[in-house]
């Protein structure tokens, strides 16, 4: 885009190209938060999924994060273009507001002093207090 934006034929569509730099610098953005988001997703959802946790608040925030993380998916693969699903209004936040609640999520586990092993053998989940 800079290459573009540099030259000096641009006059005539200067205004396209700033649009389709902010509609890539968001795409960008979106799929960096997206990829985040994707994989604190995996890592809480083998832990939340579990019956043995005691963790309720964090479990409450887990739920809604899921639940916004579902529905974000089911959008995604109703609409399969990445550059439609990444730059609907609000996506880049809600990935963000996940991602920052994941994050405190974990904070907190490990605050606890809960540290989770994984057992390869069984997928099962061990925390330790």
């Amino acid at each position: 885009m800079s290459t573009i934006k540099s030259s000096r034929y641009i006059t005539p569509i200067r205004q396209l190209v700033d649009e389709w730099d902010k509609r890539l610098t968001l795409l960008s953005k979106t799929i960096d938060e997206w990829i985040t988001c994707q994989r604190r997703w995996l890592y809480l959802e083998q832990i939340f999924s579990t019956p043995d946790i005691q963790l309720t608040q964090e479990t409450k925030i887990f739920s809604q994060i899921d639940k916004t993380w579902k529905e974000l998916m089911r959008r995604t693969e109703q609409q399969p273009n990445a550059l439609k699903a990444a730059t609907q209004p609000g996506t880049l936040e809600l990935l963000q507001t996940n991602n920052a609640q994941m994050e405190k999520i974990q904070r907190a586990l490990e605050v606890n002093n809960c540290l989770v092993e994984i057992s390869e053998e069984n997928n099962s989940f061990i925390l330790f207090n």
